[in-house]
């Protein structure tokens, strides 16, 4: 049984150290990568600890959708055996860190869909699976047909005043950033409210937070949306000075403004293949290899602590998410070399 004792790790320790081991190492991702189609990746996963859930939701469908699903459920079940491994004190900051964040990504999803009239199949093939107590809510109101109404939908939750009060500048601009930056402050005030004084955790936090900023401060320059509203307190290593700076540089500066930052060479790459291909995914990838490296490097240091979990957890969601795209991939033949310029 997990120990009551606030602090003690040693119980959830053990228990994570023993998933390290189950992680896919390079030669195993290779071996997907190389594979000639979904059903052979399939056979693969099911002689891993992947298999219960390929089990339970392929029912011998070897389809992308259903596999995909199987993957995502599997998070989910090994963050829900982490969470009650740890100290009952910190499991709320655990659950503001990553399930919270699911539901703040599926929200954005389901805005995203009615925004551009998205089928609703289409739309629950991208939601990111929930916590059990979170999925109902999600489901319903991905069955919204107006924003109004999706807003209306979130009820009594925190959401539902900050998107309230962004209405008008989402009508105004006829863009979803203002919605998406309430999102993200109300996320980012139940961070603040968990990680206070606590050293790595609050470090981890703040680059996340240095992130969100940058992905706003490049989308309002590219969407011509004043970046004021769109910024918070509290990053690591990018003060609202620095971020002023950035805004008002020429995008193909942005880079060179926090080049004396962790992010700049991120943000040069990325902003680069924007003007060749109109898209900030290769943003989204390099940023977030950056921050995977910050509780990494903590739980070196302290491994009988919450760093150690949101390490584990990190490298999982990275693993799945590599797995998802690989299978993506496969269903439409592209070739290996293209796979892993996609990979996180």
């Amino acid at each position: 049984m997990p120990p009551g004792k606030e602090g003690d790790y040693a119980y959830a320790y053990g228990v994570v150290c023993g998933k390290y081991s189950r992680l896919f190492d390079h030669r195993v991702m290779e071996n997907f990568i190389e594979a000639r189609g979904i059903p052979e990746i399939i056979a693969s996963l099911e002689a891993t600890e992947y298999e219960k859930d390929i089990r339970d939701d392929l029912a011998g469908k070897a389809t992308t959708g259903p596999l995909e699903f199987a993957l995502k459920k599997h998070f989910m079940r090994v963050y829900d055996e982490l969470v009650a491994a740890i100290p009952e004190g910190d499991r709320g900051l655990l659950d503001a860190i990553i399930p919270e964040e699911l539901n703040v990504r599926n929200l954005k999803i389901i805005l995203r869909a009615i925004h551009s009239n998205m089928p609703h199949e289409r739309l629950m093939r991208m939601v990111e699976v929930s916590r059990k107590d979170d999925a109902e809510f999600i489901r319903t109101l991905s069955e919204c047909k107006s924003i109004e109404e999706f807003i209306s939908g979130l009820g009594d939750t925190p959401y539902h005043d900050a998107l309230s009060d962004r209405l008008e500048a989402y009508k105004k601009f006829r863009n979803l950033l203002p919605l998406e930056t309430a999102l993200d402050k109300v996320l980012i005030e139940k961070w603040r409210s968990y990680v206070a004084g606590k050293g790595e955790i609050e470090n981890f936090v703040g680059a996340r937070i240095d992130i969100i900023n940058i992905k706003k401060v490049i989308k309002c320059r590219i969407y011509n949306i004043p970046h004021q509203d769109h910024v918070f307190d509290g990053g690591l290593h990018l003060s609202k000075t620095t971020l002023n700076h950035m805004a008002s540089a020429d995008i193909d500066q942005m880079g060179d403004v926090i080049g004396h930052t962790i992010y700049g060479k991120a943000v040069k790459e990325s902003i680069e293949e924007y003007k060749k291909t109109g898209s900030l995914m290769h943003l989204e990838v390099g940023l977030e290899k950056i921050i995977m490296g910050i509780p990494e490097n903590a739980s070196r240091f302290k491994p009988l602590s919450i760093n150690s979990i949101i390490n584990f957890l990190n490298l999982k969601e990275k693993e799945i998410k590599n797995l998802i795209t690989v299978i993506i991939c496969k269903g439409y033949n592209i070739p290996p070399r293209e796979i892993k310029e996609l990979m996180v």
